[in-house]
């Protein structure tokens, strides 16, 4: 009895091991989108760092470093909140109109879809003619993240740094080899 009850214990450690990373993995996924849903935290702009904070553990973040990147993310979410505002106002504005129709089939020819894009772009640039806010809020969101992120490099240490390249990498080649996969629709045929 007692070498079955080891053996048991034995065999059940390894699977313990796996279900506390997928534990652990599970925590930082949920870590990552709370932070992202602060509130009086823009979901968009604050994920970025949301994610970083989440990840503190293998970064080996130390606590100067969580607050700071706190302190940038409420920071940039205190900033974007008034563009953020004129791009829902905006939208709001054309929630009434009905969208134009879309066609039952694909374009068929390259005359065809050139013809749909432009139409696409003639309404883009009516829309952006009629509300001059959207296109002053886009750029300076643009503006704001890209400081953002020249702050969040700043604290970061090279170490850091590279972490954060190998892993962007990483997702880059697993979302480039989802896009090839075969059967997947719209894949890309090599020939």
């Amino acid at each position: 009895i007692m070498t079955l009850a080891l053996s048991a214990g034995l065999l059940a450690a390894p699977l313990a091991g796996a279900g506390a990373q997928e534990r652990a993995r599970d925590t930082t996924r949920a870590r990552i989108h709370a932070d992202a849903r602060r509130p009086g935290a823009p979901a968009m702009r604050a994920r970025p760092i949301g994610r970083l904070i989440a990840q503190r553990e293998r970064l080996k973040l130390t606590d100067d470093q969580v607050a700071r990147l706190n302190a940038i993310q409420s920071k940039y979410a205190e900033l974007n909140r008034p563009h953020l505002d004129a791009l829902k106002a905006a939208r709001s504005d054309t929630a009434g109109r009905p969208r134009p129709a879309r066609p039952a089939e694909r374009p068929k020819s390259a005359e065809e879809r050139l013809e749909r894009r432009q139409q696409m772009l003639d309404r883009q640039k009516a829309f952006l003619a009629a509300h001059p806010e959207v296109s002053r809020a886009h750029t300076a969101l643009a503006e704001n993240a890209t400081k953002a992120h020249e702050e969040v490099q700043a604290v970061l240490t090279e170490e850091q740094k590279t972490l954060l390249k190998q892993q962007m990498e990483h997702r880059r080649g697993e979302r480039r080899d989802r896009m090839r996969a075969p059967g997947r629709p719209g894949a890309r045929r090599d020939a």
